[in-house]
């Protein structure tokens, strides 16, 4: 019984690590938008993405998905958070529809002011969606209109 537990927590960690370790780190850019209270982003990974180890927007074919995280932290609390994923073309932002705009549902609300925390959100690109490289921006805010927002680049493919 010990070895099965053992052998049970061993697949455990190889697994949750290996899962980390799928998620690629991706360049991204803060927006120019900036709200009273500050949010830093500390780090932006998309799975998959092997591109990204080229420098280049991450390949996602068109009916299948991907998991986006980002890790930040805040000068402000948050009891609510509104979340919202944009195309960006050329400056006008497009709500890309089917987000949960409810962040809470999420992460664990409320937020507190100077604590990392982590936002992991499916994207499902539909096959209708037209084969280009788009630029994704992702923004979450407070009641009180305070919020965190990056921008970044994917490519989707057939």
């Amino acid at each position: 019984m010990k070895m099965f537990l053992k052998v049970a927590q061993f697949i455990l960690v190889f697994s949750i690590s290996l899962n980390l370790s799928a998620a690629e780190l991706v360049r991204f850019q803060e927006c120019e938008e900036k709200s009273e209270l500050a949010c830093q982003i500390h780090a932006v990974r998309i799975n998959p993405c092997p591109e990204s180890s080229s420098d280049l927007p991450c390949k996602i074919k068109r009916g299948r998905s991907a998991s986006i995280e980002f890790d930040y932290s805040t000068d402000f609390r948050a009891t609510e958070l509104d979340s919202r994923v944009y195309w960006n073309n050329e400056g006008v932002d497009l709500p890309l529809i089917g987000v949960d705009t409810n962040g809470c549902n999420i992460v664990s609300c409320p937020i507190e002011a100077h604590v990392n925390n982590t936002y992991t959100w499916t994207l499902n690109v539909s096959k209708k969606f037209p084969i280009r490289t788009f630029d994704i921006k992702m923004k979450v805010k407070n009641e009180d209109e305070n919020f965190c927002c990056f921008l970044t680049k994917i490519r989707l493919t057939k």
